[in-house]
């Protein structure tokens, strides 16, 4: 984490890079929305639902107040980072298969077990991610910010890793995309608070299955899970997630 410059953030997630290709000509509300929100939230320390986006003279800008504004309002900032899944013009697929269904706001996955499970940088199967390298990972006209949860990574190595799902944050251009993960400025770390509750949600579950399939691909022996300390961790994950939503809805 420490050499490649990934970027954690407070719930222990990382903050990554990668290419797309886009599906779209048009993405500029899409660029400027995913932008905006993060950069609200990251650099200014900001709730970006008390800004809404407008457009006049063919110019995105955000305002805190349209009561007196003149121009065409695109929305309130918050909504349309929510809605941009829905977006029409918020399409990108990989360049290698040209099959993914890629979005900024909802996360983009594959099935595990068709991962390739190594720490060769040029094994082809897994949805890659990289950081300094970006433009070693240069297949792609658009690069974006994603967020990954390590426990979805199947093998990091030298200069970029594979994962089985990672979340869009924001596209960002190619010139900035390595300067922006270096830049104390740009705070990581509220960035992940609906993608936690979401990992959240059934994790216990996850974690007894989880257990049992890592015991029997590795050779060494991992201690049993009981049933008292499966219970404690569903509570505290109880515990983390209301907290969470609690911090999310007081901004």
């Amino acid at each position: 984490m420490k050499e490649n410059s990934f970027r954690i953030t407070k719930q222990g997630f990382f903050v990554a890079l990668r290419n797309v290709v886009s599906l779209c000509d048009d993405t500029e509300l899409v660029d400027f929305v995913s932008n905006s929100y993060n950069k609200i939230k990251a650099i200014w320390k900001k709730d970006p639902s008390q800004y809404t986006v407008v457009r006049k003279d063919g110019q995105l800008s955000l305002v805190t107040d349209v009561v007196n504004f003149e121009g065409f309002v695109e929305g309130n900032l918050t909504q349309l980072y929510l809605n941009l899944p829905e977006m029409r013009n918020n399409r990108y697929t990989d360049d290698w298969t040209k099959t993914f269904d890629i979005r900024v706001g909802r996360p983009v996955s594959m099935p595990m077990n068709d991962c390739n499970w190594s720490t060769q940088d040029c094994a082809a199967a897994g949805l890659h991610f990289t950081a300094d390298q970006i433009h070693y990972v240069g297949c792609g006209d658009t690069s974006m910010l994603i967020l990954i949860n390590p426990m979805k990574v199947v093998g990091i190595g030298q200069h970029k890793g594979r994962c089985y799902e990672y979340l869009p944050l924001m596209t960002v251009p190619r010139e900035e995309a390595t300067k922006i993960l270096h830049d104390l400025d740009f705070d990581t770390l509220e960035l992940d608070d609906q993608y936690a509750i979401r990992e959240l949600e059934g994790l216990a579950d996850r974690a007894q299955a989880g257990f049992v399939a890592e015991s029997r691909k590795y050779t060494f022996n991992i201690p049993n899970i009981s049933q008292v300390e499966i219970r404690n961790i569903a509570l505290s994950l109880d515990d983390m997630r209301s907290e969470i939503r609690n911090r999310v809805s007081s901004i």
